[in-house]
């Protein structure tokens, strides 16, 4: 009886040093499970709207996620995307769409009539990664929030510089996401299939 009497006495007192003991989640963590957990349920009532609180993963953004038609995405997020005129393009399976609602600075491209990359640029300083990056942030600042995570792409004349976020799982090895930094500060991110944000341009 008495051994159990100091087995029941030390028993809490050691799982709570267990708990003292565990790795808190990095930045990068709360990344990758936003891609892995999060799953398009389809369109009703409580399905969350595309809006400047949306988050940015590599993946997609919000309820819009790389992979899906462009009926599919207008649904999730409960808006119409506009396809966006550009001179130069006139395919018909190769363009750029924004929300009709006005949410500006943010674009998808869209092939073959899927959604293959997000797009954000400097008219847009609110909607931020799901680590916290956003527009306007120091390229410190986006080395901080995705340590090791980072490859220099290549650095362009006059202080330009392309961050890519590279993920280390086996399984996410089809996607990217690109800070673009100008004199120091983030200017564009783009986010999705890795071929398309290493040639944003291509079938143009």
């Amino acid at each position: 009886m008495k051994k159990l009497s100091v087995l029941t006495t030390f028993l809490p007192i050691f799982g709570l040093i267990l708990g003292s003991c565990a790795i808190p989640n990095q930045p990068v963590g709360q990344e990758l499970q936003e891609i892995s957990q999060t799953h398009y349920q389809g369109s009703d009532d409580t399905q969350p709207q595309l809006t400047e609180s949306s988050k940015l993963a590599i993946n997609g953004i919000g309820p819009i996620r790389v992979g899906m038609t462009l009926e599919e995405a207008e649904k999730a997020a409960r808006t119409k995307l506009i396809r966006i005129p550009y001179p130069d393009n006139k395919s018909a399976n190769c363009f750029y769409v924004e929300p009709e609602d006005g949410l500006k600075g943010l674009s998808f491209k869209v092939v073959n009539d899927q959604i293959v990359l997000v797009e954000i640029n400097g008219d847009n300083p609110g909607i931020t990664t799901v680590s916290g990056a956003k527009i306007g942030d120091k390229q410190e600042q986006i080395e901080s929030l995705y340590p090791e995570h980072l490859e220099v792409r290549y650095t362009l004349p006059g202080d330009n510089t392309l961050l890519t976020f590279v993920p280390k799982d086996e399984s996410e090895q089809q996607y990217r996401m690109e800070f673009t930094i100008y004199d120091t500060l983030v200017t564009r991110i783009l986010a999705g299939k890795r071929s398309e944000v290493e040639d944003p341009t291509q079938c143009f």
